[in-house]
């Protein structure tokens, strides 16, 4: 006897199986889509950057190599974090220094292929306000591992801690008026 058949034997069980499979496939197709917040897909290959210290941030494509040119001056990646509040802040920001950009992009030209490797190297950090940058230092220089530790470190407005990070592509990340 096949499926036919016993679907004809007992409708009621068939029936019972068709209502639970079109329920399980509504609920999962709601915690796939209805039951998240959606990702701004148009930003998801973007990151935050800085031209003015952190003071404020704007969204660019994220394979810009940190520092570069926008609008005259000179922008940095920034660390974007949220307060418990929901206040956007800067965290801290990252550059490459002037030797490092040279050999990435050297890298980067030999090595089109590996160009999200080199992107991804140790850059110089600091906070905003800071007037130094920070770079990674060695295990023999535990000194300067921690300060560049340290800045990386976010620390919300006021010394919170209980701080969380924020991407570009996050449905509630609205950039501050400039």
């Amino acid at each position: 006897m096949g499926l036919p058949d016993k679907i004809q034997q007992k409708p009621a069980v068939a029936a019972s199986i068709a209502v639970a499979a079109l329920i399980f496939a509504a609920i999962l197709i709601y915690h796939q889509t209805l039951g998240q917040p959606r990702r701004n897909v148009k930003l998801m290959n973007s990151a935050f950057y800085s031209d003015d210290d952190g003071q404020t941030f704007f969204i660019d494509d994220d394979t810009k190599l940190p520092p570069f040119l926008h609008d005259g001056k000179i922008a940095v990646r920034a660390a974007v974090y949220r307060t418990a509040d929901g206040k956007l802040f800067v965290a801290y920001l990252q550059k490459f220094s002037d030797a490092q950009l040279k050999e990435i992009e050297a890298a980067i030209a030999a090595h089109p292929d590996e160009a999200d490797h080199w992107r991804g190297g140790r850059t110089e950090v600091k906070k905003p306000g800071d007037s130094k940058w920070l770079s990674w230092g060695s295990y023999q220089e535990p000194v300067k591992a921690a300060a560049y530790q340290q800045a990386m470190t976010p620390v919300g407005p006021g010394g919170s801690t209980n701080v969380s990070p924020v991407s570009p592509e996050d449905p509630d990340a609205v950039l501050p008026e400039r």
